[in-house]
């Protein structure tokens, strides 16, 4: 304990030692959008009593038994002299990346504090997901156009794709980007032009290093597949065409 003489009354204000001997996570390295939960354990102090859960930018949980604090956050307290404090990010994002900080306050009479701290470091990684869209179906001569899709939380998304056709480099005769960052979607359309029986095979495409699954492009001499006509009451009233794969 430490002790310290108020006023000339002689009146004494006791203050107990805090110390946060534990601060630790599941994984210091959080992925973008999940659930990530932090404990803190201190030992030390009954009334007044903090402990705060904070990143340079925001707060991950901050209790108090004062009843005039108010709680931050989502988590929970338990115990008295010993306590283990969790503190819990419902999705993370990038504001919780870098030092978290777990700091312990005790005062007595809000004369004297006592404080300790322990930190560990975050890294924030990205959900990066890529497909291949478009018609894998080109008559021989004719133009194949792909979309590289690119889905990510956060986003970031530069337009740099890079494609292949079995396994080798290929790059298109053109190609457009745009991005819709609002719904987290990037996309590159490729086209390659004056397509061959040599020019088919499976096709894949990278963005941010992340490649997606490969798909089969054949090049045909006629567009062959099924047509599905619809008829109500002995008329044609729609139709669809679906293209028969490669074997």
């Amino acid at each position: 304990y430490s002790i310290k003489m108020k006023d000339a009354s002689g009146e004494l204000a006791v203050v107990q030692d805090v110390d946060v001997y534990a601060l630790s996570t599941d994984s210091a390295t959080l992925s973008y959008g999940d659930v990530a939960t932090f404990t803190c354990k201190v030992t030390g102090g009954r009334a007044p009593f903090k402990v705060e859960m904070k990143f340079p930018n925001v707060d991950v949980y901050v209790w108090s038994n004062n009843a005039d604090d108010i709680t931050v956050g989502e988590g929970v307290c338990t115990g008295d002299f010993e306590k283990t404090c969790k503190g819990k990010i419902p999705s993370v994002n990038y504001n919780h990346e870098g030092e978290l900080t777990c700091t312990a306050y005790n005062t007595a009479k809000n004369e004297t504090t006592k404080t300790d701290s322990s930190s560990i470091t975050t890294t924030v990684t990205r959900a990066v997901f890529v497909e291949i869209t478009g018609d894998r179906f080109p008559v021989v001569g004719a133009d194949l156009t792909l979309t590289c899709n690119h889905h990510e939380k956060p986003y970031s998304f530069s337009e740099s794709v890079t494609w292949t056709r079995d396994g080798e480099s290929v790059v298109p005769d053109s190609s457009t980007g745009g991005s819709q960052s609002a719904s987290y979607h990037g996309t590159v359309v490729g086209v390659f032009e004056d397509m061959s029986t040599d020019s088919q095979g499976e096709y894949a495409c990278a963005s941010e290093a992340v490649e997606s699954a490969a798909v089969d492009v054949y090049a045909g001499k006629y567009r062959v597949g099924v047509v599905t006509v619809v008829r109500c009451h002995g008329h044609h009233v729609a139709f669809s065409w679906s293209p028969l794969k490669r074997r």
